[in-house]
């Protein structure tokens, strides 16, 4: 899946790991999962790869 940022500020967090403004401060664990976040978007081919498969666990 193509992503497309819309602030600089968050390709920014999501490239470097890191903010270069002091306005746009976060714990490590918040970026950390933003970038797996982001990370499993671009994974997906497709919107449906998205939902969790949860038929297997009833």
């Amino acid at each position: 899946m193509k992503i497309i940022f819309e602030k600089e500020y968050l390709e920014e967090l999501y490239t470097t790991g890191k903010a270069t403004s002091k306005k746009y401060r976060f714990q490590p664990e918040v970026i950390r999962k933003y970038i797996e976040t982001v990370d499993k978007l671009r994974a997906a081919n497709r919107i449906e790869d998205l939902f969790t498969q949860v038929s297997h666990l009833l």
